[in-house]
């Protein structure tokens, strides 16, 4: 994956960090990185290793 990629990528995880007691839908998320829905799925799920919104639900859960 290219560093524009993950630039982006990290900058939709930061705000998702900043961001946990907002509603966070795929379609907010993709704009934040300026993706469109589909292809910014399919890149944050080839970055994390899993789904949206698998992702939120972990970063939800207290350590």
């Amino acid at each position: 994956m290219n560093s524009f990629h993950v630039n982006q990528l990290n900058k939709v995880l930061n705000y998702i960090d900043a961001s946990l007691s907002d509603d966070l839908n795929l379609e907010k998320l993709a704009s934040v990185g300026n993706y469109s829905a589909f292809h910014f799925h399919r890149l944050f799920s080839a970055y994390t290793g899993e789904t949206l919104n698998s992702y939120i639900n972990h970063c939800k859960i207290p350590n």
